[in-house]
């Protein structure tokens, strides 16, 4: 298994140690935690490769994913990064079509507004999840960064891909 940690970022069990994940219950893990995401009570869940270093400010070490969303609107922003790095790519819906409408829904505590590429649903949160919580590995090609310089698609690819090519 390539993820060894998690966290649940909640009001109502605050808690700054990160969780081991159990081998032999690590699927339930992942769809009880990303199931539990309202926003406001439950409103970040995170899996990652290690523990992160003391100094790095990150979440999670090494590469991780961060899982927000759950309100009333049912959506959920899914997120990679890699420690150290500045970009944080974002997963896009299945059926992604340009557009520059956003969606609003309660994550990480407060309404915040997403492009409405990268708000998926919960089956597409869990399994994106459970893929990289089991093999370290993603879909390339649904993934790009919200924010930042503006990179050509397949550039914004290449950087992702470096992540997941060392460590």
């Amino acid at each position: 298994m390539f993820a060894k940690v998690m966290f649940v970022d909640s009001t109502t069990n605050p808690t700054d140690e990160l969780q081991s994940i159990d081998v032999d219950a690590w699927e339930s893990q992942v769809s009880e935690a990303i199931g539990s995401l309202d926003g406001c009570r439950v409103r970040l869940v995170g899996f990652g490769q290690r523990p992160p270093a003391d100094d790095s400010g990150y979440p999670l070490g090494g590469l991780g994913i961060l899982i927000g969303g759950g309100g009333a609107a049912g959506v959920y922003v899914v997120a990679v990064f890699k420690e150290y790095e500045d970009e944080t790519a974002y997963l896009l819906r299945k059926d992604e079509t340009p557009s520059s409408r956003s969606m609003t829904e309660v994550m990480f505590g407060q309404m915040t507004s997403f492009d409405e590429r990268f708000c998926v649903d919960l089956s597409d949160a869990i399994e994106t999840t459970k893929s990289f919580v089991s093999t370290g590995t993603i879909d390339f090609a649904r993934w790009r960064f919200a924010i930042g310089p503006v990179l050509a698609e397949r550039r914004q690819q290449a950087i992702v891909r470096s992540w997941f090519a060392g460590d």
